[in-house]
């Protein structure tokens, strides 16, 4: 019957305890036979009350994945580990990756957690709010600013910019100077009264004069009738009609003014006024006309010119005060004194000018130079 051979440990067979036996004069030194697995065990210490006093006792633990067989026979335990079947590599290779995979969701996942955790906490933890004021000092610097002008001097000068316009004004007045001048001649009658007993013929034209050397001249001829001493005892007598030769209200003359005899004898008067002359009036331009006209435009002028500046001050500049100056204005009338004329007209102009200043600018530049 065949020796049977001894049953094959298995791989967590419990570690064998090899005991060696007592050295000798004689005997040569007992070697251990180390099992293929040699470098990877794992020596332990072993009680003192497990050995003889003359044994030496090894404890040896194989690798924890695979146990070979551990036999006596030296060469029947190599041929045992070389028995020993291993897992292909592309069998490993994946299980490698999906422990890696399984890793890295267990990171994710753990993160994800963490992340929640904070979230929760911020919501419901405590807050407070901490106010860092800090503290301010005062430091006074004194920088004096001004605009730049003769005779003062300052820290920081700043130039005004000088702006100006020509301020316009007209204006109409009818004019209250007058003149006449003759327009129509006076008219009326002469009585005529002849004393001689012939008649006398009167051509139109003859002259007749009054107490103050004014002349009236017959406009029309005429014939007196002879006097009548022996039947009526009357003159002969007519009616001539007469204007004053020169025109105007002059000729104007009452009633029995004019009276005297003509070289042929011819006596006349007149019985009746003399009326219809009259004077023409003539407009002209006074002097009180001129001084008026220029009085109203000249206070125009003032008014506009106290406001036109306005209109050019840039945005954000400001009006110097008391920077603005009016210059000379310039007069133009359509008539001169004396002048025949219904209306007097006047254009005048005047010339204002002034400085402005920017207030920013300036606290900008006092600014740098209290900060240099």
């Amino acid at each position: 019957m065949p020796a049977e051979s001894p049953a094959e440990p298995s791989a967590d067979a419990p570690t064998s305890r090899i005991d060696l036996p007592p050295a000798t004069d004689t005997a040569p030194t007992a070697s251990v036979p180390l099992t293929p697995w040699r470098g990877l065990d794992t020596v332990a210490p072993v009680d003192e009350d497990e050995m003889g006093d003359d044994s030496y006792s090894f404890v040896i633990t194989p690798p924890g994945r695979h146990h070979p067989v551990q036999t006596e026979d030296l060469d029947a335990s190599w041929a045992a580990w070389s028995s020993r079947q291993f897992d292909p590599a592309h069998e490993i290779a994946p299980a490698h990756r999906r422990s890696s995979r399984h890793g890295r969701r267990a990171a994710v996942s753990i993160l994800i957690l963490l992340t929640i955790l904070v979230a929760l906490l911020v919501a419901v933890a405590p807050s407070a709010t901490i106010a860092v004021t800090p503290r301010i000092d005062a430091v006074e610097a004194r920088v004096t600013v001004g605009l730049d002008q003769p005779g003062r001097s300052f820290d920081v000068h700043v130039a005004p910019a000088a702006i100006g316009a020509t301020v316009t004004a007209s204006a109409s007045i009818p004019t209250t100077g007058e003149r006449f001048i003759p327009d129509a001649a006076a008219t009326g009658s002469l009585l005529l009264t002849n004393p001689r007993l012939t008649p006398v013929h009167i051509e139109a034209g003859a002259i007749a004069t009054d107490a103050s050397g004014g002349e009236y001249a017959t406009t029309t001829d005429i014939t007196v009738p002879p006097a009548d001493p022996y039947g009526s005892m009357t003159f002969g007598s007519a009616t001539a009609p007469i204007r004053a030769v020169a025109p105007g209200a002059e000729g104007n003359a009452d009633a029995e003014t004019i009276y005297g005899q003509w070289d042929n004898g011819i006596f006349f008067t007149n019985r009746d006024p003399i009326t219809g002359g009259t004077m023409k009036r003539i407009a002209t331009v006074s002097d009180a006309d001129r001084a008026s006209l220029e009085k109203t435009v000249r206070g125009d002028l003032d008014a506009r010119s106290s406001t036109t500046l306005d209109g050019l001050v840039p945005v954000g500049a400001t009006l110097l005060e008391g920077s603005m100056q009016r210059g000379e204005a310039t007069l133009r009338f359509d008539h001169a004194a004396g002048d025949d004329a219904t209306t007097l007209h006047l254009e005048a102009s005047l010339p204002v000018s002034g400085q402005v200043f920017d207030p920013e600018a300036m606290k900008t530049q006092a600014t740098a130079e209290a900060t240099r």
